[in-house]
């Protein structure tokens, strides 16, 4: 028998959770709400995310002089993504042995990001290097915060500070 009074939402994708870094899909449940009554909560479902597209203009410039580094891109025409997750790997070209690791800078919301290069990076509490390279990586926001090849918007070229 049909209700009368069912409401149909629409969620925006700007609503939705950041997607799974493991397979690219958003996952929701719900409920209904009917006057003070509400439902169990639904199973966990998986909706299928959005494929990040490719940047392909890049640009990343070290000024020694200052001590930065400025990553800045242009996204193509069907970029409709409000914030993004920068990453950033520090290396050192006189020690290719270390274990280097990408590492969660900032949540963006413009197609730029600035960083001081530092002194030193901290591997583990026993390692720690002055680096010598830098990657950016820019990608679409994930849950948790770790580098995603599905949600990857571009990897900056190995930079020489």
């Amino acid at each position: 028998m049909p209700i009368d009074n069912i409401k149909k939402i629409v969620i925006l994708k700007n609503d939705l959770p950041p997607i799974s870094a493991e397979d690219n899909s958003y996952y929701v449940r719900f409920r209904i709400v009917e006057g003070l009554r509400y439902s169990p909560w639904s199973a966990v479902n998986a909706v299928s995310g959005i494929t990040a597209p490719v940047v392909d203009q890049v640009s990343v410039a070290v000024d020694p002089t200052n001590k930065t580094v400025t990553a800045v891109w242009s996204p193509p025409a069907e970029y409709d993504i409000d914030t993004v997750f920068v990453y950033v790997r520090w290396t050192d070209h006189l020690q290719p042995s270390l274990p280097y690791e990408w590492r969660y800078v900032a949540k963006v919301s413009s197609t730029t990001y600035a960083t001081v290069i530092p002194l030193t990076v901290e591997l583990t509490s026993s390692i720690s290097f002055t680096p010598t390279r830098v990657e950016i990586a820019v990608q679409v926001p994930t849950y948790p915060k770790v580098r995603s090849l599905e949600a990857e918007l571009f990897v900056s070229d190995i930079k020489t500070l």
